[in-house]
């Protein structure tokens, strides 16, 4: 019991790192920078992002080279089992926003129109983090930190599913109707959770994450054609 609340602990401690080493790393830059070109401040962004990665992959090292040397052996097995929960949390967040996006008017999420807002404005950025980058350390924060912390599956998925969606509505916030949004992205962490503990590997969701936001990004590319 001790164990498990010292790993609960390090995996809060996952997540003040996600949100705080941004705001610190943004902090030291200087203003000529944040009142330069659109192409300095990519660089800038995407250079925060690869800090924070690193940050977060060398405090979860362990977990990653133990998890990264079974998937190479199983990724095949593990993939096949991950899909299938993917697919059904896709479905389940695709029919969730159908039915927010049309009580609400026809507005997306906030987080969708800072997404695209970002594409526009530092594609490198934008291309890199959420592509690659960002899907892999959310997996490693929010599914990762908790991955020894739950013996139950349906708790972990929830758990971790809801923290999840949370992350990704708290931080763009403008109405109530904006905490209906925090559904649909559960319901994918919640899938993300469920393949994660079902295959007791990390890299199973982070394999299906970026598979979905690369899927994403290529929808909001071909659509803004």
């Amino acid at each position: 019991m001790k164990d498990r609340f010292k790993l609960f602990g390090r995996g809060l401690f996952n997540i003040a790192l996600f949100f705080v080493v941004p705001l610190y790393l943004a902090a030291l830059i200087p203003n000529f920078v944040i009142n330069g070109s659109n192409l300095v401040k990519d660089i800038c962004l995407l250079v925060i992002e690869l800090l924070l990665f690193l940050i977060i992959s060398i405090f979860n090292l362990k977990l990653l080279k133990e998890d990264f040397k079974n998937f190479k052996t199983n990724y095949r097995k593990y993939l096949n089992e991950g899909f299938k929960y993917y697919f059904l949390g896709l479905a389940l967040m695709i029919i969730s926003n159908i039915i927010i996006i049309t009580l609400n008017g026809g507005s997306i999420a906030n987080n969708e129109n800072a997404n695209r807002e970002v594409l526009n404005l530092y594609p490198i950025y934008a291309v890199l983090s959420v592509a690659l980058l960002g899907p892999i350390v959310e997996e490693i924060v929010f599914r990762g930190g908790f991955k020894k912390c739950f013996k139950n599956i349906i708790v972990y998925s929830l758990f971790t599913g809801i923290i999840f969606g949370s992350a990704h509505v708290f931080n763009s916030i403008t109405s109530y109707w904006d905490l209906l949004f925090i559904v649909p992205y559960s319901l994918l962490g919640i899938a993300f959770g469920y393949a994660c503990f079902k295959t007791n590997n990390i890299f199973t969701s982070i394999s299906l994450h970026v598979f979905h936001n690369c899927l994403s990004l290529l929808i909001i590319i071909l659509g803004s054609l």
